[in-house]
């Protein structure tokens, strides 16, 4: 599982970093600060979010939004670009207060209907949880506020990772295409190759495609 910090372009300049070097970028990125080119639109103030997960953090994407976008218009976004598999319940975690997709009393004490700028500030860490059996844990950082305009209504990516590489564990050599949950589950290994998955012997319904989420190789998730 060893492998290079995962890199990604920055939406509005194309330039390539890490993580952490484009938390910095994006800050005082020129072409950021100018955008949109557009002036016709009223501005709004947008929150610029970091989101991380995965081993060691190696999925991340960055954000803009709207602060009077809700928490639930957060986690639409997040289960469609990365965790949604079978309808199960998340939550945030802010402050030490619990917001729900399903108001529960025994997993949350809010609902997720509270606006962005009644909750989070620029300097906060938060965290996300999709699937209270099989968890997917997302931690949150606002990185910046400022006054814009969006390009869509409620949220616009600004920076994603690009996929990270896993060599197949049997040849070590080509990339892997596929999970088998048995070997991965067994501590034998899990990644495999076109080439090598079309001799393996677990079975079928135990394959897992290989795909730029940290919800890859968890519940019946296929990207």
């Amino acid at each position: 599982m060893n492998r290079k910090k995962t890199r990604g372009k920055c939406y509005f300049c194309n330039a390539s970093y890490t993580r952490m070097g484009m938390r910095k970028h994006l800050i005082k990125c020129e072409k950021r600060a100018r955008s949109p080119l557009s002036s016709q639109r009223s501005k709004k103030d947008l929150l610029l979010l970091e989101i991380y997960g995965g081993y060691k953090g190696s999925h991340w994407l960055f954000v803009e939004l709207s602060t009077t976008s809700t928490l639930n218009d957060l986690d639409i976004y997040l289960r469609g670009i990365w965790l949604e598999c079978c309808g199960h319940l998340s939550r945030f975690i802010i402050n030490g207060s619990s917001y729900g997709s399903d108001y529960t009393e025994d997993y949350c004490q809010y609902k997720m209907k509270k606006k962005l700028k009644d909750v989070i500030n620029p300097g906060l860490e938060f965290y996300h949880e999709y699937d209270f059996g099989s968890t997917t844990n997302l931690t949150l950082f606002v990185v910046d506020k400022r006054s814009g305009v969006l390009e869509t209504q409620k949220l616009t990516q600004i920076a994603r990772n690009e996929p990270p590489e896993f060599r197949c564990n049997i040849c070590g050599i080509n990339e892997a295409t596929t999970i088998c949950m048995n070997c991965l589950w067994n501590d034998q290994g899990g990644f495999l190759c076109n080439k090598c998955l079309a001799t393996h012997q677990c079975d079928e319904d135990m394959y897992l495609s290989v795909v730029n989420s940290p919800r890859m190789g968890v519940c019946g998730y296929t990207g």
